[in-house]
């Protein structure tokens, strides 16, 4: 059933030191740990999303990240692949964050970039100047990996 593998993630954070879940309602969750936030929506008939924010030590948002099924209807069985789908990446971004597998950078100008591990591949955001851009990788070949460190660790 969609959202099941969403859920047996946070079960798994439940065990994480410093890690604060709030269950807003039945299918909604704020995760708070370190310098993260993440909202977590599985109604299925509604929305089912991740919204992955690093704030700064001020609580002032840095970068943000969001996994979703962009416009489509999720609950129209023709979309059941892409619920799948945006559903997997969302528990592989929660299981990132808990096997400290989040990797950041600052750049050399001072902005901010992160790794987050997808189903297939990761996803490389970059803070812009006005507009954050993400791009999809098949792996980590390219990436200049002594930039990076994990966000977590």
């Amino acid at each position: 059933m969609i959202g099941d593998s969403i859920h047996q993630a946070l079960d798994s954070f439940r065990s994480k030191r410093g890690l604060h879940i709030s269950k807003k309602s039945d299918c909604e969750y704020l995760i708070k740990y370190n310098d993260v936030r993440i909202k977590i929506i599985t109604d299925v008939s509604k929305e089912l999303s991740a919204e992955f924010t690093l704030v700064d030590r001020q609580g002032n948002e840095i970068l943000s990240y969001r996994v979703d099924p962009d416009t489509y209807d999720i609950s129209d069985p023709d979309y059941s692949d892409l619920a799948q789908s945006v559903e997997e990446d969302i528990a592989a971004l929660l299981e990132g964050i808990g096997n400290h597998e989040i990797l950041i950078s600052k750049r050399t100008d001072g902005r901010t970039s992160m790794i987050f591990p997808k189903k297939e591949g990761y996803a490389l955001v970059k803070e812009g100047r006005w507009l954050v851009s993400s791009k999809t990788l098949k792996n980590l070949d390219n990436i200049n990996a002594e930039n990076f460190r994990p966000l977590l660790g």
